[in-house]
């Protein structure tokens, strides 16, 4: 098996095959697909190589392509997913819809989600006879990346809903799932998209981004269900997630806690951090250390992450990005920025013009 290509010492890192729905949008639009590749700072013959991976920054900027090349009259949300085959999930997408039921599907996804959106948690809440699957951001893009995001998962799984097999009585699957979505942020365009969308009752500016449905349903057989490449697969994917959570495990996971902070201007502290992680500040510090991480390399990154997100996808002014990062004094953001990135705030900015 071929080696995966990390293009970045982030752990938050992205599969490949997402290049392509960007390109069949820009090409929907009558754009130049080589922009994408110089833009993302990509080669297509990576394209080749499906265990190749791109960075969060790379990442970003496909997203930042893909807003530009949208129609503007529908959500971006709903275009992106009709150029999104369960199958650009790679082993995962395969393995799901190779499921015995609805259920074992979701089981799949939740357990391995985390090998292609590790920007996104999901977590499932059994409550009576119903099913809560809830959808939280672990690294903000900044509005509306991070909503898109939001409402791009919950459509993937009523994609999957798709592949069950038809009610006896006849009614479609999605009319007996007994199922609501809600949104934490307020509705994009007509509320109604979304609804023929996933054939669902759908509702936005509520308390959680979560999907509910009956637990009856998680028995429904897949109709594209074969247990020998369904089991052929999870080997794989096992494999490749235990390799996933030893390459910096503890690191990881403080960039996680961190980045559920509410701003990256004031993260826990050292203290706070290792009573959430279940250790001594002193066992964290060696650990972290012996993976060549320390608290406060972690804690730059992510705010220069976040910089990097800001500088691509808004017009926000150095002044108020630094501001908003906890920085009173610009210069001393700059000199971040280029010590993590490796250049300039104002080169990344000047590169992006056309």
């Amino acid at each position: 098996m071929r080696s995966s290509i990390i293009r970045s010492s982030s752990p938050f890192t992205f599969p490949i095959q997402y290049v392509e729905m960007v390109e069949a949008l820009v090409r929907l639009r009558g754009g130049d697909v080589q922009q994408i590749y110089v833009r993302a700072q990509l080669e297509q013959h990576e394209l080749d190589n499906p265990e190749t991976r791109i960075s969060l920054s790379q990442f970003a900027e496909l997203m930042q392509i893909a807003k530009e090349h949208m129609n503007s009259a529908e959500p971006a949300s709903i275009q992106m997913l009709r150029h999104m085959p369960v199958t650009i999930h790679g082993m995962l997408g395969m393995a799901s819809i190779s499921a015995d039921t609805l259920g074992d599907a979701l089981d799949i996804t939740l357990r391995y989600f985390s090998l292609i959106l590790p920007c996104i948690e999901l977590t499932r809440e059994n409550r009576g006879n119903k099913v809560f699957i809830y959808v939280r951001n672990l690294v903000s893009f900044g509005s509306p990346f991070d909503e898109t995001m939001i409402e791009i998962v919950i459509g993937n799984f009523f994609k999957m809903v798709s592949f069950s097999e038809t009610p006896a009585n006849g009614k479609e699957i999605s009319e007996i799932l007994g199922s609501e979505v809600h949104f934490r942020h307020a509705c994009f365009g007509d509320a109604a998209v979304y609804q023929r969308f996933c054939n669902t009752s759908i509702k936005f500016s509520c308390l959680d981004n979560q999907m509910i449905f009956a637990r009856e349903v998680l028995s429904r057989p897949l109709v594209t269900r074969n247990r020998s490449t369904r089991m052929a697969l999870e080997t794989m994917l096992e494999t490749k997630l235990q390799l996933m959570q030893k390459h910096d495990e503890v690191a990881v996971r403080v960039r996680r806690l961190l980045s559920g902070s509410a701003a990256l201007s004031h993260f826990p502290d050292p203290q706070q951090i290792a009573d959430a992680m279940a250790m001594s500040t002193r066992t964290l510090s060696r650990r972290l250390s012996e993976e060549g991480h320390s608290l406060s390399k972690l804690m730059e990154e992510l705010r220069m992450e976040r910089a990097e997100m800001l500088l691509i996808g808004t017009q926000l002014s150095l002044f108020n990005i630094a501001k908003q990062l906890g920085y009173s004094d610009l210069s001393a953001f700059s000199r971040a920025f280029k010590r993590v990135k490796k250049q300039s705030p104002s080169e990344l900015r000047a590169s992006l013009k056309p």
